[in-house]
Protein backbone atom coordinates (compact mmCIF):
# COMPACT_ATOMS: atom_id res chain seq x y z
CA UNK A 1 0.00 0.00 0.00
CA UNK A 2 2.11 3.03 -1.04
CA UNK A 3 5.57 4.28 -0.21
CA UNK A 4 7.16 2.25 -2.65
CA UNK A 5 10.74 2.74 -3.67
CA UNK A 6 10.56 5.39 -6.53
CA UNK A 7 6.88 6.78 -5.88
CA UNK A 8 5.50 9.91 -5.33
CA UNK A 9 3.62 10.44 -1.85
CA UNK A 10 1.85 14.02 -2.18
CA UNK A 11 4.83 16.54 -3.55
CA UNK A 12 7.67 14.13 -1.99
CA UNK A 13 9.55 11.35 -4.05
CA UNK A 14 10.79 7.78 -2.30
CA UNK A 15 14.39 7.20 -2.24
CA UNK A 16 15.01 4.45 -0.38
CA UNK A 17 13.87 2.68 3.02
CA UNK A 18 16.03 3.96 6.40
CA UNK A 19 14.36 1.83 8.96
CA UNK A 20 11.46 0.25 10.76
CA UNK A 21 10.20 -0.12 13.80
CA UNK A 22 6.97 -1.49 15.72
CA UNK A 23 4.93 1.54 15.04
CA UNK A 24 6.17 3.15 11.64
CA UNK A 25 8.79 2.70 8.81
CA UNK A 26 11.17 5.68 7.70
CA UNK A 27 12.53 6.57 3.97
CA UNK A 28 14.65 8.74 2.25
CA UNK A 29 12.57 11.13 0.39
CA UNK A 30 12.98 14.21 -1.84
CA UNK A 31 11.57 17.07 -2.18
CA UNK A 32 11.96 18.81 -5.23
CA UNK A 33 9.84 22.16 -4.91
CA UNK A 34 12.81 23.09 -1.84
CA UNK A 35 15.37 21.11 -3.38
CA UNK A 36 16.29 19.05 -0.41
CA UNK A 37 16.07 15.36 1.15
CA UNK A 38 13.71 14.67 4.15
CA UNK A 39 12.73 12.23 5.94
CA UNK A 40 9.34 10.52 5.86
CA UNK A 41 7.82 8.42 8.83
CA UNK A 42 5.04 6.41 7.72
CA UNK A 43 2.35 4.25 9.84
CA UNK A 44 3.08 0.84 9.11
CA UNK A 45 -0.61 -0.55 7.50
CA UNK A 46 -0.85 -3.13 10.15
CA UNK A 47 -1.94 0.08 12.65
CA UNK A 48 -4.01 2.01 9.87
CA UNK A 49 -7.20 0.55 11.41
CA UNK A 50 -6.31 0.37 15.36
CA UNK A 51 -7.76 3.84 16.65
CA UNK A 52 -5.44 4.02 19.11
CA UNK A 53 -2.51 4.26 16.70
CA UNK A 54 -4.20 6.71 14.32
CA UNK A 55 -4.97 8.95 17.56
CA UNK A 56 -1.40 8.52 18.81
CA UNK A 57 0.23 9.09 15.42
CA UNK A 58 -1.71 12.11 14.98
CA UNK A 59 -0.78 13.54 18.62
CA UNK A 60 2.64 13.04 18.04
CA UNK A 61 2.59 15.19 14.63
CA UNK A 62 0.79 17.88 16.77
CA UNK A 63 3.08 18.03 19.99
CA UNK A 64 6.68 17.58 17.91
CA UNK A 65 5.81 20.02 15.65
CA UNK A 66 6.02 22.66 18.41
CA UNK A 67 9.41 21.43 20.02
CA UNK A 68 11.72 24.08 17.76
CA UNK A 69 14.94 22.92 18.93
CA UNK A 70 18.48 22.93 17.50
CA UNK A 71 18.82 19.79 19.36
CA UNK A 72 15.38 17.91 18.39
CA UNK A 73 14.75 16.84 14.71
CA UNK A 74 12.24 19.24 13.40
CA UNK A 75 8.63 18.29 11.85
CA UNK A 76 7.88 19.85 8.55
CA UNK A 77 5.10 18.73 7.94
CA UNK A 78 2.55 15.99 8.54
CA UNK A 79 -0.56 14.24 6.07
CA UNK A 80 -1.71 10.97 4.57
CA UNK A 81 -1.26 9.06 1.40
CA UNK A 82 -3.53 6.15 0.38
CA UNK A 83 -4.92 5.95 3.96
CA UNK A 84 -1.32 5.67 5.83
CA UNK A 85 -0.45 8.78 7.65
CA UNK A 86 3.08 10.12 7.32
CA UNK A 87 5.45 12.94 8.89
CA UNK A 88 7.95 15.00 7.09
CA UNK A 89 10.96 15.36 9.49
CA UNK A 90 14.49 16.63 8.48
CA UNK A 91 16.60 14.06 6.68
CA UNK A 92 20.04 13.81 8.81
CA UNK A 93 22.75 13.33 7.01
CA UNK A 94 25.03 11.00 9.37
CA UNK A 95 24.68 8.74 11.74
CA UNK A 96 22.90 7.36 15.16
CA UNK A 97 24.81 7.05 17.87
CA UNK A 98 24.36 3.32 17.78
CA UNK A 99 25.81 3.18 14.66
CA UNK A 100 28.40 5.38 16.54
CA UNK A 101 29.71 3.41 19.38
CA UNK A 102 30.30 0.64 16.87
CA UNK A 103 33.56 1.92 15.27
CA UNK A 104 34.86 2.31 18.48
CA UNK A 105 34.75 4.42 22.12
CA UNK A 106 33.55 8.28 22.53
CA UNK A 107 36.80 10.68 23.19
CA UNK A 108 35.50 12.33 26.28
CA UNK A 109 35.12 15.74 24.66
CA UNK A 110 32.87 14.15 21.89
CA UNK A 111 30.97 12.07 24.92
CA UNK A 112 30.60 15.19 26.73
CA UNK A 113 29.35 16.67 23.33
CA UNK A 114 26.91 14.50 22.61
CA UNK A 115 25.48 13.87 26.54
CA UNK A 116 25.00 17.71 26.89
CA UNK A 117 22.85 17.86 23.50
CA UNK A 118 20.78 15.16 24.81
CA UNK A 119 20.61 16.78 27.84
CA UNK A 120 19.28 20.04 26.53
CA UNK A 121 16.85 18.14 24.11
CA UNK A 122 15.68 16.85 27.08
CA UNK A 123 15.03 19.85 29.25
CA UNK A 124 13.66 21.73 26.57
CA UNK A 125 11.11 19.15 26.16
CA UNK A 126 10.08 19.03 29.72
CA UNK A 127 9.46 22.74 29.70
CA UNK A 128 6.81 22.04 26.91
CA UNK A 129 5.15 19.64 29.16
CA UNK A 130 6.62 16.60 26.77
CA UNK A 131 8.30 13.55 27.72
CA UNK A 132 10.62 11.46 25.11
CA UNK A 133 9.65 7.90 26.88
CA UNK A 134 12.45 6.00 24.85
CA UNK A 135 15.93 7.56 25.14
CA UNK A 136 18.47 5.47 23.37
CA UNK A 137 21.20 5.25 21.28
CA UNK A 138 19.44 4.75 17.85
CA UNK A 139 17.19 7.73 18.84
CA UNK A 140 20.56 9.88 18.72
CA UNK A 141 21.60 11.39 15.31
CA UNK A 142 24.98 12.17 15.04
CA UNK A 143 25.18 14.61 11.39
CA UNK A 144 28.21 14.70 9.43
CA UNK A 145 29.43 18.24 10.84
CA UNK A 146 28.92 16.66 14.54
CA UNK A 147 25.27 18.01 15.39
CA UNK A 148 23.67 16.13 17.70
CA UNK A 149 19.60 15.72 17.26
CA UNK A 150 17.32 13.46 19.32
CA UNK A 151 14.84 11.97 17.26
CA UNK A 152 11.45 10.07 16.98
CA UNK A 153 9.34 11.64 19.60
CA UNK A 154 6.94 8.71 18.95
CA UNK A 155 6.59 7.71 21.81
CA UNK A 156 5.57 11.28 23.20
CA UNK A 157 2.74 12.53 25.11
CA UNK A 158 1.71 15.36 27.00
CA UNK A 159 2.76 15.56 30.66
CA UNK A 160 -0.59 17.37 31.63
CA UNK A 161 -3.07 14.68 29.60
CA UNK A 162 -4.31 12.07 32.32
CA UNK A 163 -5.33 9.05 30.31
CA UNK A 164 -3.58 7.47 27.57
CA UNK A 165 -5.02 6.43 24.18
CA UNK A 166 -2.87 3.37 24.25
CA UNK A 167 -3.78 -0.02 25.33
CA UNK A 168 -3.10 -1.38 28.90
CA UNK A 169 -1.18 -4.21 27.67
CA UNK A 170 1.15 -2.05 24.99
CA UNK A 171 4.83 -1.40 26.73
CA UNK A 172 5.99 1.79 26.02
CA UNK A 173 9.83 1.69 25.23
CA UNK A 174 13.11 0.04 24.40
CA UNK A 175 14.08 -2.95 27.23
CA UNK A 176 17.38 -2.14 27.77
CA UNK A 177 16.82 1.54 28.66
CA UNK A 178 13.51 1.69 29.84
CA UNK A 179 12.61 3.31 33.65
CA UNK A 180 10.93 0.48 36.25
CA UNK A 181 7.72 2.84 36.16
CA UNK A 182 7.52 2.08 32.60
CA UNK A 183 7.79 -1.81 32.80
CA UNK A 184 5.53 -2.22 35.50
CA UNK A 185 3.06 -0.43 33.04
CA UNK A 186 2.62 2.70 35.09
CA UNK A 187 0.59 5.51 33.52
CA UNK A 188 1.70 8.18 36.37
CA UNK A 189 5.03 9.23 34.76
CA UNK A 190 6.81 12.41 34.49
CA UNK A 191 10.45 13.79 33.93
CA UNK A 192 12.25 11.15 35.85
CA UNK A 193 11.32 8.30 33.52
CA UNK A 194 13.34 9.69 30.96
CA UNK A 195 16.40 10.55 33.16
CA UNK A 196 16.06 6.75 34.05
CA UNK A 197 16.66 6.39 30.55
CA UNK A 198 19.06 8.81 29.59
CA UNK A 199 20.96 7.72 32.73
CA UNK A 200 20.84 4.06 31.42
CA UNK A 201 22.45 5.73 27.91
CA UNK A 202 24.75 7.24 29.95
CA UNK A 203 25.90 4.13 31.63
CA UNK A 204 26.14 2.24 28.40
CA UNK A 205 28.37 5.36 26.84
CA UNK A 206 30.43 5.60 30.35
CA UNK A 207 30.55 1.90 31.53
CA UNK A 208 30.70 0.23 28.35
CA UNK A 209 27.86 -1.58 28.35
CA UNK A 210 24.34 -1.32 29.23
CA UNK A 211 22.96 -1.74 32.39
CA UNK A 212 21.14 -5.13 32.27
CA UNK A 213 21.35 -7.46 29.61
CA UNK A 214 19.76 -10.87 29.14
CA UNK A 215 18.43 -13.97 27.03
CA UNK A 216 14.97 -12.17 26.40
CA UNK A 217 13.28 -8.86 26.65
CA UNK A 218 11.53 -9.96 29.68
CA UNK A 219 14.24 -10.63 31.45
CA UNK A 220 15.71 -7.77 30.87
CA UNK A 221 12.42 -5.63 31.34
CA UNK A 222 12.74 -7.70 35.12
CA UNK A 223 16.06 -6.95 36.19
CA UNK A 224 15.08 -3.17 35.81
CA UNK A 225 12.51 -3.46 37.93
CA UNK A 226 13.63 -5.65 40.69
CA UNK A 227 17.81 -6.25 40.61
CA UNK A 228 20.32 -3.39 42.04
CA UNK A 229 22.24 -1.71 39.43
CA UNK A 230 25.50 -3.39 38.63
CA UNK A 231 28.03 -0.58 39.77
CA UNK A 232 29.95 0.93 37.36
CA UNK A 233 33.35 0.67 38.90
CA UNK A 234 33.24 -3.16 39.35
CA UNK A 235 32.75 -3.61 35.39
CA UNK A 236 34.99 -0.87 34.25
CA UNK A 237 37.60 0.66 36.95
CA UNK A 238 38.67 3.37 35.55
CA UNK A 239 35.34 5.10 36.06
CA UNK A 240 36.19 7.64 38.43
CA UNK A 241 33.94 7.63 41.24
CA UNK A 242 32.18 10.66 40.79
CA UNK A 243 30.86 9.74 37.66
CA UNK A 244 29.73 6.30 39.25
CA UNK A 245 27.99 8.40 41.65
CA UNK A 246 26.02 10.36 39.12
CA UNK A 247 24.74 7.05 37.40
CA UNK A 248 24.16 5.61 40.26
CA UNK A 249 21.49 7.73 41.37
CA UNK A 250 20.26 8.45 37.84
CA UNK A 251 19.32 5.21 37.57
CA UNK A 252 17.99 4.85 41.12
CA UNK A 253 14.73 2.38 41.38
CA UNK A 254 12.58 5.00 43.35
CA UNK A 255 11.90 7.97 41.51
CA UNK A 256 11.81 10.24 44.25
CA UNK A 257 15.67 9.13 44.93
CA UNK A 258 16.61 9.88 41.20
CA UNK A 259 17.51 13.46 40.14
CA UNK A 260 14.45 15.57 39.84
CA UNK A 261 15.31 17.16 36.92
CA UNK A 262 17.18 16.50 33.60
CA UNK A 263 19.22 20.17 34.85
CA UNK A 264 20.31 18.49 37.96
CA UNK A 265 21.48 15.28 36.06
CA UNK A 266 23.75 17.17 33.21
CA UNK A 267 24.87 19.28 35.98
CA UNK A 268 26.31 16.52 37.98
CA UNK A 269 27.70 14.89 35.04
CA UNK A 270 29.53 17.70 34.04
CA UNK A 271 31.12 18.19 37.07
CA UNK A 272 31.96 14.89 37.87
CA UNK A 273 33.57 14.52 33.76
CA UNK A 274 35.41 17.78 33.77
CA UNK A 275 36.64 17.74 37.87
CA UNK A 276 34.42 20.51 39.17
CA UNK A 277 34.79 19.64 43.08
CA UNK A 278 35.79 16.11 42.56
CA UNK A 279 39.17 17.14 41.17
CA UNK A 280 40.67 16.30 37.53
CA UNK A 281 40.03 13.58 35.18
CA UNK A 282 43.51 12.40 34.48
CA UNK A 283 41.96 9.65 32.07
CA UNK A 284 39.07 9.86 29.75
CA UNK A 285 36.47 6.90 29.98
CA UNK A 286 36.94 4.80 26.92
CA UNK A 287 35.12 1.88 25.58
CA UNK A 288 38.03 0.32 24.70
CA UNK A 289 39.17 -0.13 28.35
CA UNK A 290 36.39 -2.81 28.70
CA UNK A 291 36.37 -6.31 27.29
CA UNK A 292 34.44 -7.12 24.46
CA UNK A 293 30.93 -7.78 25.30
CA UNK A 294 28.54 -10.19 24.12
CA UNK A 295 25.94 -8.82 21.53
CA UNK A 296 22.79 -7.64 23.35
CA UNK A 297 19.32 -8.88 22.69
CA UNK A 298 18.50 -5.61 21.07
CA UNK A 299 21.44 -5.89 19.04
CA UNK A 300 20.79 -9.33 17.56
CA UNK A 301 17.70 -9.32 16.83
CA UNK A 302 17.48 -5.36 14.84
CA UNK A 303 21.11 -5.19 13.57
CA UNK A 304 24.49 -7.01 13.05
CA UNK A 305 25.94 -7.90 17.05
CA UNK A 306 28.48 -5.39 17.86
CA UNK A 307 32.02 -6.13 17.89
CA UNK A 308 34.54 -3.90 19.13
CA UNK A 309 37.59 -4.31 17.78
CA UNK A 310 40.69 -3.69 19.20
CA UNK A 311 42.71 -2.12 15.58
CA UNK A 312 39.59 -0.02 14.72
CA UNK A 313 40.78 2.08 18.14
CA UNK A 314 43.69 4.04 16.98
CA UNK A 315 46.27 4.96 19.80
CA UNK A 316 48.15 7.79 19.87
CA UNK A 317 51.42 6.02 20.78
CA UNK A 318 52.27 3.07 18.53
CA UNK A 319 53.54 1.12 21.94
CA UNK A 320 52.57 1.39 25.84
CA UNK A 321 50.11 4.46 26.28
CA UNK A 322 51.13 6.75 28.19
CA UNK A 323 49.37 8.82 31.01
CA UNK A 324 47.75 11.88 29.81
CA UNK A 325 50.17 14.88 31.55
CA UNK A 326 47.93 16.54 34.02
CA UNK A 327 46.34 20.23 32.82
CA UNK A 328 49.11 22.86 32.51
CA UNK A 329 51.83 21.09 32.59
CA UNK A 330 53.47 19.96 29.38
CA UNK A 331 54.35 16.05 27.71
CA UNK A 332 58.10 15.52 27.44
CA UNK A 333 58.89 14.51 24.06
CA UNK A 334 59.85 10.87 23.38
CA UNK A 335 63.83 10.90 23.69
CA UNK A 336 66.74 8.26 23.42
CA UNK A 337 66.09 5.98 26.60
CA UNK A 338 68.37 5.88 29.00
CA UNK A 339 69.73 2.22 29.52
CA UNK A 340 68.46 2.39 33.20
CA UNK A 341 64.75 2.13 32.43
CA UNK A 342 64.06 -1.55 32.72
CA UNK A 343 63.99 -0.43 36.24
CA UNK A 344 60.89 0.43 35.31
CA UNK A 345 60.13 -2.29 33.67
CA UNK A 346 60.29 -3.89 36.94
CA UNK A 347 58.49 -1.33 38.97
CA UNK A 348 55.81 -1.88 36.55
CA UNK A 349 55.64 -5.53 36.99
CA UNK A 350 55.40 -5.30 41.04
CA UNK A 351 52.31 -2.83 40.42
CA UNK A 352 50.90 -4.81 38.58
CA UNK A 353 50.95 -7.76 40.97
CA UNK A 354 49.71 -5.31 43.23
CA UNK A 355 46.52 -3.98 41.00
CA UNK A 356 46.31 -7.84 40.37
CA UNK A 357 46.19 -8.89 43.72
CA UNK A 358 43.55 -5.90 44.63
CA UNK A 359 41.54 -6.73 41.51
CA UNK A 360 40.93 -10.40 42.41
CA UNK A 361 39.97 -9.44 46.07
CA UNK A 362 37.67 -6.82 45.09
CA UNK A 363 36.62 -9.83 43.13
CA UNK A 364 35.90 -11.84 45.79
CA UNK A 365 34.34 -9.56 47.89
CA UNK A 366 31.67 -8.86 45.16
CA UNK A 367 30.83 -12.37 45.08
CA UNK A 368 31.12 -12.63 48.92
CA UNK A 369 28.47 -9.89 49.01
CA UNK A 370 26.13 -11.27 45.87
CA UNK A 371 26.00 -15.02 47.85
CA UNK A 372 25.63 -13.24 51.38
CA UNK A 373 23.05 -10.11 51.05
CA UNK A 374 19.80 -12.48 49.68
CA UNK A 375 20.43 -14.75 52.66
CA UNK A 376 19.80 -11.52 54.97
CA UNK A 377 17.44 -9.53 52.66
CA UNK A 378 15.65 -6.53 54.54
CA UNK A 379 12.62 -7.71 52.99
CA UNK A 380 12.81 -11.21 55.05
CA UNK A 381 10.46 -11.52 57.85
CA UNK A 382 13.31 -12.76 60.72
CA UNK A 383 14.04 -11.58 64.34
CA UNK A 384 17.53 -10.29 64.48
CA UNK A 385 18.48 -13.01 66.66
CA UNK A 386 17.68 -15.37 64.02
CA UNK A 387 19.04 -13.38 61.03
CA UNK A 388 22.40 -13.83 63.30
CA UNK A 389 21.58 -17.46 63.62
CA UNK A 390 21.51 -17.45 59.40
CA UNK A 391 24.67 -15.46 59.44
CA UNK A 392 26.45 -17.32 61.69
CA UNK A 393 25.99 -20.48 59.08
CA UNK A 394 26.99 -18.43 56.08
CA UNK A 395 30.87 -18.63 56.51
CA UNK A 396 31.27 -15.88 53.53
CA UNK A 397 29.16 -13.25 55.44
CA UNK A 398 31.78 -12.61 58.47
CA UNK A 399 34.32 -12.05 56.03
CA UNK A 400 32.74 -8.60 55.51
CA UNK A 401 33.53 -6.36 58.72
CA UNK A 402 30.34 -3.91 59.60
CA UNK A 403 33.16 -1.01 58.10
CA UNK A 404 32.80 -2.10 54.84
CA UNK A 405 29.32 -2.29 54.82
CA UNK A 406 29.60 1.16 56.48
CA UNK A 407 31.46 2.52 54.04
CA UNK A 408 29.71 0.81 51.10
CA UNK A 409 26.59 2.65 52.51
CA UNK A 410 27.98 5.82 52.26
CA UNK A 411 28.89 5.75 49.25
CA UNK A 412 24.96 4.51 48.09
CA UNK A 413 23.75 7.67 50.59
CA UNK A 414 25.91 9.67 48.49
CA UNK A 415 24.19 8.82 45.34
CA UNK A 416 20.66 8.74 46.33
CA UNK A 417 20.37 5.01 46.41
CA UNK A 418 19.31 5.36 50.45
CA UNK A 419 16.84 2.22 50.47
CA UNK A 420 19.87 -0.01 49.60
CA UNK A 421 22.16 1.91 51.95
CA UNK A 422 19.39 1.01 54.87
CA UNK A 423 20.48 -2.72 53.90
CA UNK A 424 24.53 -2.10 53.88
CA UNK A 425 23.75 -0.22 57.81
CA UNK A 426 21.24 -3.08 58.80
CA UNK A 427 23.70 -5.68 58.10
CA UNK A 428 26.71 -3.92 59.76
CA UNK A 429 24.74 -2.95 62.88
CA UNK A 430 23.69 -6.61 63.09
CA UNK A 431 27.65 -7.43 62.85
CA UNK A 432 28.16 -4.82 65.57
CA UNK A 433 25.34 -6.52 67.40
CA UNK A 434 26.26 -10.27 67.55
CA UNK A 435 29.28 -9.04 69.18
CA UNK A 436 27.48 -7.13 72.00
CA UNK A 437 28.91 -3.53 70.61
CA UNK A 438 25.56 -2.56 71.25
CA UNK A 439 26.43 1.40 71.21
CA UNK A 440 28.06 0.96 67.82
CA UNK A 441 25.26 -1.28 66.52
CA UNK A 442 22.85 1.60 67.71
CA UNK A 443 24.57 4.27 66.62
CA UNK A 444 24.24 2.43 62.67
CA UNK A 445 21.14 1.56 63.00
CA UNK A 446 20.16 5.10 63.69
CA UNK A 447 21.83 6.35 60.65
CA UNK A 448 20.18 4.04 58.48
CA UNK A 449 16.64 5.07 60.03
CA UNK A 450 18.07 8.95 59.50
CA UNK A 451 18.83 7.58 55.62
CA UNK A 452 14.68 6.08 55.46
CA UNK A 453 13.80 9.94 56.93
CA UNK A 454 11.89 8.98 60.11
CA UNK A 455 10.83 5.98 62.47
CA UNK A 456 10.36 3.08 61.08
CA UNK A 457 6.80 0.95 61.44
CA UNK A 458 6.22 -1.61 63.77
CA UNK A 459 6.94 -5.38 62.79
CA UNK A 460 9.96 -4.35 60.30
CA UNK A 461 13.43 -5.72 61.08
CA UNK A 462 15.54 -2.38 61.54
CA UNK A 463 13.07 -1.44 64.06
CA UNK A 464 13.58 -4.40 66.21
CA UNK A 465 17.12 -4.60 65.65
CA UNK A 466 17.71 -0.68 66.82
CA UNK A 467 15.35 -1.71 70.17
CA UNK A 468 17.15 -4.35 70.84
CA UNK A 469 20.68 -2.21 70.49
CA UNK A 470 19.23 0.70 72.51
CA UNK A 471 17.82 -1.58 75.05
CA UNK A 472 20.88 -4.05 75.99
CA UNK A 473 22.94 -0.60 75.47
CA UNK A 474 21.35 1.65 77.87
CA UNK A 475 23.50 1.08 80.64
CA UNK A 476 26.44 2.36 78.81
CA UNK A 477 27.04 5.53 79.62
CA UNK A 478 27.98 5.79 76.17
CA UNK A 479 24.70 5.84 74.54
CA UNK A 480 23.57 8.52 76.34
CA UNK A 481 24.26 10.53 73.64
CA UNK A 482 22.82 8.45 70.99
CA UNK A 483 19.06 8.57 73.29
CA UNK A 484 19.68 11.88 73.41
CA UNK A 485 19.69 12.09 69.76
CA UNK A 486 16.98 10.24 68.65
CA UNK A 487 14.58 12.20 71.58
CA UNK A 488 15.51 14.83 70.07
CA UNK A 489 15.07 13.34 66.48
CA UNK A 490 11.84 11.13 66.86
CA UNK A 491 10.08 12.42 70.06
CA UNK A 492 7.19 10.31 68.90
CA UNK A 493 8.48 6.78 69.37
CA UNK A 494 7.34 5.87 72.77
CA UNK A 495 10.56 3.48 73.03
CA UNK A 496 13.33 5.81 73.29
CA UNK A 497 11.56 7.22 76.62
CA UNK A 498 11.56 3.26 77.65
CA UNK A 499 15.22 3.22 77.02
CA UNK A 500 16.32 6.65 78.71
CA UNK A 501 14.36 5.47 81.71
CA UNK A 502 16.39 2.06 81.72
CA UNK A 503 20.05 4.15 80.94
CA UNK A 504 18.97 6.82 83.95
CA UNK A 505 18.44 3.53 86.20
CA UNK A 506 21.69 2.44 85.22
CA UNK A 507 23.71 5.76 85.87
CA UNK A 508 22.26 5.76 89.24
CA UNK A 509 19.56 8.31 88.81
CA UNK A 510 16.58 6.35 90.45
CA UNK A 511 14.23 8.88 90.96
CA UNK A 512 14.10 10.47 87.59
CA UNK A 513 13.92 6.89 86.19
CA UNK A 514 10.90 6.10 88.82
CA UNK A 515 9.54 9.01 87.51
CA UNK A 516 9.44 8.50 83.58
CA UNK A 517 8.25 4.73 83.70
CA UNK A 518 5.26 6.06 85.97
CA UNK A 519 4.84 8.39 82.81
CA UNK A 520 4.90 5.89 80.07
CA UNK A 521 3.13 3.28 82.33
CA UNK A 522 0.27 5.65 82.73
CA UNK A 523 0.16 5.84 79.02
CA UNK A 524 0.91 2.08 77.41
CA UNK A 525 0.60 0.08 81.05
CA UNK A 526 1.66 -3.18 79.28
CA UNK A 527 4.15 -2.14 77.35
CA UNK A 528 6.93 -5.03 78.18
CA UNK A 529 10.00 -3.43 77.58
CA UNK A 530 8.53 -0.40 80.94
CA UNK A 531 7.75 -3.57 82.49
CA UNK A 532 11.02 -4.91 82.56
CA UNK A 533 12.79 -1.73 83.25
CA UNK A 534 10.49 -1.51 86.35
CA UNK A 535 11.41 -4.94 87.71
CA UNK A 536 15.09 -4.45 87.05
CA UNK A 537 14.32 -0.63 89.04
CA UNK A 538 12.39 -2.87 92.01
CA UNK A 539 15.20 -5.37 92.34
CA UNK A 540 17.97 -2.12 92.26
CA UNK A 541 15.29 -1.20 95.23
CA UNK A 542 15.46 -4.62 97.13
CA UNK A 543 12.15 -5.31 95.80
CA UNK A 544 12.59 -9.04 94.75
CA UNK A 545 9.12 -9.93 95.24
CA UNK A 546 7.99 -7.73 93.07
CA UNK A 547 10.25 -7.68 90.60
CA UNK A 548 9.62 -10.91 90.05
CA UNK A 549 6.01 -11.19 89.58
CA UNK A 550 6.14 -8.52 86.90
CA UNK A 551 8.96 -10.53 85.08
CA UNK A 552 6.86 -13.82 85.20
CA UNK A 553 3.97 -11.97 84.04
CA UNK A 554 5.53 -10.33 81.17
CA UNK A 555 7.49 -13.94 80.45
CA UNK A 556 4.06 -14.88 79.48
CA UNK A 557 3.32 -13.13 76.59
CA UNK A 558 5.13 -13.75 72.97
CA UNK A 559 8.62 -11.46 73.35
CA UNK A 560 11.69 -10.99 71.01
CA UNK A 561 13.95 -13.85 71.69
CA UNK A 562 16.80 -11.54 73.09
CA UNK A 563 14.47 -9.68 76.10
CA UNK A 564 13.35 -13.67 77.30
CA UNK A 565 16.82 -14.33 77.69
CA UNK A 566 17.36 -10.87 79.62
CA UNK A 567 14.05 -11.73 81.47
CA UNK A 568 15.40 -15.30 82.56
CA UNK A 569 19.05 -13.38 83.24
CA UNK A 570 17.19 -11.30 86.00
CA UNK A 571 15.33 -13.84 87.68
CA UNK A 572 18.05 -15.47 88.32
CA UNK A 573 19.66 -12.36 89.80
CA UNK A 574 16.56 -12.02 91.70
CA UNK A 575 17.12 -15.95 92.92
CA UNK A 576 20.49 -14.93 93.92
CA UNK A 577 19.78 -12.02 95.66
CA UNK A 578 16.93 -13.20 97.40
CA UNK A 579 19.32 -15.80 98.69
CA UNK A 580 21.56 -13.33 99.72
CA UNK A 581 18.76 -11.59 101.32
CA UNK A 582 17.66 -14.14 103.22
CA UNK A 583 20.92 -15.47 104.87
CA UNK A 584 21.12 -11.64 106.07
CA UNK A 585 18.38 -11.74 107.67
CA UNK A 586 19.39 -15.07 109.74
CA UNK A 587 22.92 -13.56 110.70
CA UNK A 588 21.08 -10.38 112.11
CA UNK A 589 18.44 -12.40 113.85
CA UNK A 590 21.37 -14.33 115.45
CA UNK A 591 23.44 -11.40 116.34
CA UNK A 592 20.78 -9.84 118.64
CA UNK A 593 20.46 -12.92 120.29
CA UNK A 594 24.04 -12.81 121.27
CA UNK A 595 23.23 -9.07 122.62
Amino acid sequence: MGFEIGESVGPYEIIEQQGQGGMATVFKAYHAALDRYVAIKALNPAHIDDPNFLVRFQREARVVAHLEHPNIVPIYDAAEFDGRPYLVMKFIEGETLKQRLKRGPLSLEEGIHIIKAIGQALIFAHEQGVLHRDIKPSNVLISEDGSIFLADFGLARLMKMGSSTLSSEMLLGTPHYISPEQAQGSSDIDERTDIYSFGAVLYELIVGQVPFDGDTPFSIIHDHIYEPLPLPRSINPNVPEALERVLVKAMAKPRVERYQSVEGLLAAFLAAATGDRVGVMTTPFSLADVQTLEPSVEEAVSEHPVSEQPDEVIPEQESVPEVDAAPGEEKPAPVARKQRNWWWVIVGVVLGCVCLVVFLNALNLIKERRNATPTLSADMNLSPSMQRTLAARTPSISSIGPVQHIQTAEALIGSGQNREAMNELLLAGELFLEDGAYVQAAKTFQRAVDALGGPIPAGFRLRDALTEALYLGAPNPEMDRVIGQMETDYPDWETIHVMRARNLLHQGDMQGAEQLLENILLETPDDPLALAVKAEWLIASEQYASAEEIIKEIMQRPLYPWLTDHLSQMLAEIERNSMHWSRDLVLEGGGGAVF
